[in-house]
């Protein structure tokens, strides 16, 4: 993984300018043409307790970075896993994120 979305100006302009789209268990914001290829992952207290949230986040990210050298785009993008995720492994989130990246046309 290159880097990450941090600041609420730079999470509001990917909100604001990004397109949309939704998998089975995560949405996802798209920028285009950004500098570089960055990730940010917005998980609700409401979705559970500090592990639940920190194991999906570490499962998005691991996923994210085996699907970012297919890429070819400069992007930033902005995951929300869905309440189902829980019980899901690295490999149905890769799935996931890998339909997500090819109908965007990043891939």
């Amino acid at each position: 993984m290159r880097g990450t979305v941090k600041t609420k100006s730079e999470f509001n302009k990917i909100f604001n300018k990004g397109i949309r789209l939704t998998g089975q268990y995560i949405n996802a914001i798209i920028l285009k043409g950004t500098k570089e290829t960055r990730l940010g992952i917005i998980i609700n207290s409401k979705y559970g307790g500090s592990v639940e949230r920190n194991r999906a986040k570490r499962v998005i990210k691991e996923a994210f970075r085996e699907i970012v050298k297919m890429i070819k785009t400069p992007t930033e993008i902005i995951i929300m896993p869905k309440g189902p995720i829980r019980g899901i492994g690295k490999g149905e989130a890769k799935k996931d994120l890998m339909s997500m990246v090819e109908k965007s046309g990043i891939a």
